[in-house]
């Protein structure tokens, strides 16, 4: 039943990048994968995973099979890249004549690039740092810190061109293209007005190594590095407190830190920042700590994102607003689902359940599935990967014994699938993901931090959380503080491209109204998707699942199932209408027992399916004698029900229809599974 994708279906362009990867990498050239519709990496710290491993190119192929290959230029590959554009009004190729270089004078091999721009491969020169648009418009240098797609690359718009040679035979670095140095940047925005002694001291009182969760979080450091260049206008004597400070951490690297310090500007997080933190550390100084802490020094998104770009030698001052003519050169990407109609991949799909439904149950099949490659509910996964399931209600050995259960039910060897399913009981635990904080706002917890960094690390395409109700310390029926919440578990779908299943419980209004939702319009309203599980109330036995918001697919669909064997499986209307039948047989039949009204299996005046079918349950139903003569056979037949002899008031013995063992067959569900006869 194992059914993982290790070789997904590919098209040409699939089939071209992996190609090209894999034979720059034969070359000695590092690779790493980049998402074909913006370039960027799929990958974190690209520049120090790029390999020439071709297991491990392989494996990023399986994971992003549209990705592109990069290389990084600089020291990593010892190459140097000329970046000429010709778009936007830019031209590049005009701008190097302007500057006495014609670039088609360059010894140096060359590619053409898809938009009609060119890629000049050089030896890189020491020192060298990448920059956009420093020697001119239209003409970017990709060095130390930056990367470029690499020759052979296929994306929407079109080919990267190939290389002649080989990269380790290169021309130097053309003399008079060197970018003019950086001009530091005027800092703005009020200082502390403390002595940079006492600064210092409160940058040096918060943690930056293992004892300090946060530090693991690399906008962590990157807040503090700002506050320190803003409160200091970026001096030498500042960047060394910043190296000091770095200096804790087992990731310590001087030139990033160096390119990180030269990266700052006058916009972002101020020394309250650092004071804020400090005092999180026990820090005390009660100097202007009452006008700096009035401000959290929250730190634009924006300008972390324009940081990213600078290490990266990518432009630093993007556009805000896309033009839709730029975004339609490219074909639209195709809508991605986790379960097709029912999960949409990389948001969040919240699934309620009344309290003992099965969603636990459900989201612990989804989990399986999404780890081994077998199906859900008779639907295919179309992310198989690794999942994560964080449990706040089960303790670890009901969790062992429900995915155990699961795992023989889909029948799967969990030895087979060794760190595809990962799971923590977290009942015992502090799960709280967020709080609203003295400023009313709604921030996450170390736990939520610990939980990203988790999810960082393995990469996985779903996390299941169950279940909501013990996940926040937020007012439920506040719909700003719903939108919050929802939006930090969005985040992590749009940084690290997973799905997150969230599991929760409606209100009693949502299960009276069978809608399913919960409290504030804010939690169903935030959610891109949200599904329902209830019994259904009329058939026993048998539970509906329902979607109830699906932004990007039909409305209303629904699956019928009942557990069995330790999981649940779908079933058909068939099923279902037998399984209902059943259970109408059986409630007449109580009945009349206690009316000392007895029925017989055999036919003739006490004929039970003549008799049953004139009873108003069997007519509210519309069951015939038919209907209710096959439930009768089924059950006799698996013991469900008994003929046993009885003495009749005339003193006389007789027969009659009794209750047997009630419970439902495998064998009678294994041929009434939805699709089968």
């Amino acid at each position: 039943m194992t059914r993982y994708p290790d070789t997904p279906k590919t098209n040409a362009a699939q089939d071209a990048n992996l190609k090209a990867a894999l034979a720059l990498a034969k070359d000695g050239v590092a690779i790493f994968p980049a998402r074909a519709a913006d370039k960027r990496p799929h990958v974190k710290d690209w520049q120090n995973v790029a390999t020439t491993d071709t297991a491990q190119l392989r494996r990023w192929w399986r994971k992003w099979p549209d990705a592109m290959p990069a290389l990084p230029t600089g020291e990593r590959n010892g190459v140097a890249v000329l970046d000429l554009d010709q778009k936007k009004g830019k031209d590049g190729f005009a701008t190097m004549r302007e500057l006495g270089h014609d670039p088609d004078d360059f010894s140096a091999p060359s590619i053409a690039t898809p938009s009609g721009g060119r890629h000049i491969y050089f030896r890189h020169c020491p020192g060298l740092k990448s920059s956009a648009g420093k020697i001119g418009a239209g003409v970017d240098v990709r060095a130390e810190g930056g990367f470029v797609i690499a020759p052979g690359a296929v994306n929407g718009k079109g080919v990267y061109g190939r290389l002649s040679g080989p990269l380790s035979d290169l021309a130097k670095w053309p003399a008079g293209l060197t970018p003019p140095p950086r001009e530091p940047r005027q800092s703005t925005g009020e200082k502390s007005g403390l002595p940079f002694a006492e600064v210092a001291d409160a940058l040096m009182a918060i943690p930056n190594d293992e004892s300090n969760p946060d530090s693991e979080d690399r906008h962590f450091w990157l807040h503090m590095g700002m506050a320190l260049h803003h409160e200091t206008d970026g001096d030498e004597e500042g960047r060394e407190l910043f190296h000091d400070w770095s200096g804790q951490h087992d990731s310590y690297d001087p030139d990033k830190t160096d390119a990180a310090w030269d990266s700052f500007g006058g916009e972002g997080r101020t020394a309250a920042s650092i004071l804020h933190e400090a005092r999180q550390h026990g820090w005390r100084n009660t100097a202007l700590e009452d006008r700096l802490l009035s401000d959290d020094g929250e730190l634009d998104a924006v300008t972390l994102e324009d940081i990213d770009r600078m290490l990266a030698g990518e432009d630093t001052d993007p556009p805000y607003f896309l033009d839709m003519a730029d975004m339609l050169e490219e074909e639209a990407p195709p809508r991605e689902w986790h379960v097709p109609d029912w999960i949409p991949a990389k948001t969040v799909h919240m699934l309620a359940g009344d309290g003992g439904s099965g969603k636990s149950l459900l989201g612990i099949q989804l989990a399986v599935a999404t780890g081994t490659g077998a199906d859900w509910l008779g639907h295919d996964v179309s992310k198989p990967g690794v999942a994560l399931y964080y449990g706040a209600e089960d303790d670890k050995d009901e969790l062992h014994r429900r995915f155990a259960d699961v795992c023989r039910g889909l029948e799967v060897d969990p030895a087979e699938h060794r760190g595809r399913v990962l799971l923590r009981s977290a009942v015992a635990e502090d799960t709280v993901f967020a709080i609203v904080a003295k400023d009313g706002k709604v921030k996450p917890t170390p736990v939520l931090k610990r939980i990203e960094r988790e999810i960082a690390t393995l990469k996985p395409t779903l996390v299941v959380l169950d279940t909501l109700a013990n996940l926040h310390a937020l007012d439920p029926n506040s719909q700003e503080q719903a939108k919050a919440f929802v939006s930090l578990l969005v985040g992590f779908c749009q940084r690290f491209g997973c799905t997150v299943l969230l599991l929760a419980h409606p209100s009693r209004t949502g299960m009276a109204s069978g809608d399913g939702d919960g409290f504030s319009v804010g939690w169903s309203n935030s959610v891109r998707s949200r599904s329902y599980l209830e019994a259904d109330a009329q058939s026993p036995g048998i539970n509906i699942l329902t979607s109830k918001k699906v932004n990007y697919g039909p409305r209303g669909l629904a699956m019928k199932m009942t557990w069995h064997e330790g999981c649940y499986v779908k079933v058909n209307d068939e099923y279902a209408d037998a399984s209902k039948a059943k259970h109408v047989f059986l409630e007449i039949l109580d009945r009349l027992w206690k009316q000392k009204t007895f029925v017989s299996n055999t036919t003739g005046p006490n004929y039970a399916p003549s008799r049953f079918a004139e009873e108003p349950e069997a007519e509210e139903d519309g069951f015939t004698k038919e209907v209710l003569a096959k439930a009768m056979k089924a059950m006799l037949k698996d013991g469900n029900l008994i003929v046993e002899e009885y003495k009749k008031t005339d003193r006389h013995f007789g027969k009659r229809l009794a209750r047997g063992d009630v419970a439902l067959t495998a064998s009678e569900l294994d041929h009434l599974l939805e699709g089968e006869e």
